[in-house]
């Protein structure tokens, strides 16, 4: 076989009130580190957290390793990935339908068993094979709805896998590299996964001490950690889920927590007046909404779905979050080698989207009437109730009738991959999305029409020749410069198309207490802070 190694692409029953947060013997020694997160509950701690980016680098990134981590990148960079438990993806160039992937040597699990080509293939079942007993139903969803099909694996030596794809698939490692391993020894002895939950065996910085997943969780440094340089500074990490943001602010001001996910806007006086750190930076994001463009929906029409994107006055959003995001007119900022240069430029011009929606037939007479699927809050939806409200009185302005329906975070993302059409939409024609962007192939997924669900993720049924022929050369091309060109003409493309209405990139704020430092910056999708660096006291 041969290969030749790529260059990868460049106050609700469920709040946890601050007063009943669960405190630590050593708090307050410097030892512990205590984490308000946003999440309201704790994240699944079975290897793929979900719940969002909060669960990916909370559980996932601690407890866990990925195979890949998206490197450290400048704003405006393209995200390079970084080896981590995989040393190398490898295309084998004689058939374009298998990666040869190199396992790091000298990792252990928390339960001391080895990592290894062994404990791989074990995963793939737990992943991939209905029929092994380690077969996961949840997170099986969700790996398979995010990588290439697979249709098969095997070892090869000690640390090297194969993994075979139903068609060539040069961005196989973006998606798979963000799976997590398990210790199979692990579950061997706990017998199902309800019971590894609460004792689970990764091979992360952090080892899960207990959790109860309405209350908290506690972690502890992992000392056989292999990365030496991320042993943690810390002996212990607290988790409590803090749905709402004024507690969240509450509990880190009294001193109750030291770090805090998701600041609100109207805190953050509050928080720097109180002696707390904030600290923002942008990451690969974009909050917005996906429109239903089948028909009878209002967006079939593309001067309507243009409309939508010209009523919203983006920095007046940013000015009502306090300086908390930065205005989006596509996936990737406007200065990103992969924003493209389409011929629609998103702006606010109220006056053109009154225009349009006139040409569509509609006025003061006829108002569009629309439904959004959104949420309260949760990880990596920055502020939606405020923001929502925002986009609401933009579209009353001109013409458009936004009713918001609320659902829970389960009921708005798995509604994601059955479509619009599906009940669990709610009969909405917009579904308010915050969407990662450092992950080409999730992109395609989004807006190629071979995506349609339940084959993938295009849930507004996002249809265009243009883009189809673009996503079809991406998914063909091996070669790295190639791929940048074409995916920059594919997000040009789609904002032509105004298949979906970018509306803000999230500054993701944090706050912390003024006795922790050591927390690294870095613009680089989900290792954007790293407890694992973090002191206290």
């Amino acid at each position: 076989m041969r290969t030749s190694r790529r260059m990868f692409l460049g106050g609700s029953a469920a709040l946890v009130a601050a007063a009943s947060l669960p405190r630590s013997p050593l708090a307050g020694e410097g030892g512990v580190l205590r984490v308000g997160l946003s999440n309201p509950v704790i994240p699944p701690t079975t290897g793929d957290a979900s719940m969002g980016i909060e669960g990916r680098r909370f559980i996932d990134q601690t407890i866990y390793d990925p195979l890949m981590y998206y490197g450290a990148r400048p704003w405006g960079d393209p995200y390079k990935l970084t080896p981590y438990l995989a040393t190398s993806f490898t295309s084998d160039t004689g058939n374009r339908r298998v990666w040869v992937i190199e396992l790091r040597r000298g990792v252990k699990f928390h339960d001391g068993s080895d990592f290894n080509a062994d404990s791989f293939v074990w995963n793939m079942g737990k992943f991939f094979d209905q029929n092994a007993k380690q077969f996961l139903a949840r997170e099986a969803a969700d790996v398979q709805g995010a990588v290439p099909k697979i249709t098969g694996w095997e070892k090869r030596a000690p640390f090297t896998i194969a993994v075979e794809t139903a068609e060539p698939s040069p961005f196989l490692p973006y998606p798979f590299g963000a799976i997590t391993m398990a210790s199979p020894a692990r579950f061997a002895e706990a017998g199902s996964w309800e019971a590894f939950a609460h004792r689970p065996s990764g091979t992360g910085p952090f080892k899960l001490d207990s959790v109860d997943f309405k209350q908290g969780a506690e972690l502890s440094r992992f000392a056989g950690y292999w990365d030496k340089n991320r042993v943690p500074r810390v002996e212990k990490m607290i988790y409590s889920p803090i749905f709402e943001a004024n507690t969240r602010t509450t509990a880190l001001v009294s001193g109750q927590v030291d770090w805090i996910e998701a600041v609100a806007p109207d805190t953050v006086e509050l928080i720097k007046a109180r002696g707390a750190k904030l600290v923002s930076n942008p990451y690969p994001q974009v909050w917005g909404y996906a429109l239903n463009v089948k028909a009878p929906s209002p967006y079939a029409d593309i001067r309507v779905r243009k409309a939508v994107s010209l009523a919203i006055d983006r920095d007046g959003m940013t000015k009502v979050l306090n300086g908390l995001s930065v205005p989006a007119t596509g996936l990737y900022p406007r200065d990103h080698p992969w924003h493209g240069n389409p011929t629609f430029q998103v702006k606010y011009d109220p006056a053109q989207a009154r225009e349009l929606l006139a040409q569509a037939g509609y006025g003061p007479d006829k108002r569009v009437k629309t439904r959004v699927l959104a949420v309260a809050g949760g990880s990596g939806m920055m502020q939606p109730p405020v923001m929502n409200a925002f986009v609401q009185s933009n579209l009353k302005d001109v013409g458009i009738d936004l009713e918001i329906v609320i659902t829970d975070w389960a009921g708005l993302w798995g509604s994601r991959p059955l479509g619009a059409s599906a009940a669990q939409s709610q009969g909405c024609d917009m579904f308010n999305f915050s969407l990662a962007t450092n992950d080409p192939f999730r992109e395609l997924q989004e807006y190629g029409s071979r995506f349609f669900p339940p084959v993938g993720v295009n849930w507004g049924y996002a249809k265009s020749d243009s883009v189809d022929a673009i996503v079809e050369k991406l998914l063909a091309s091996f070669d790295a410069d190639e791929q940048n060109k074409l995916y920059a003409e594919f997000n040009g493309a789609i904002i032509n198309e105004a298949f979906s209405v970018f509306v803000a990139h999230d500054a993701f704020p944090r706050a912390f207490a003024e006795n922790v430092s050591g927390y690294v910056e870095g613009y680089n999708g989900i290792r954007v802070q790293d407890p694992s660096f973090i002191t206290v006291g």
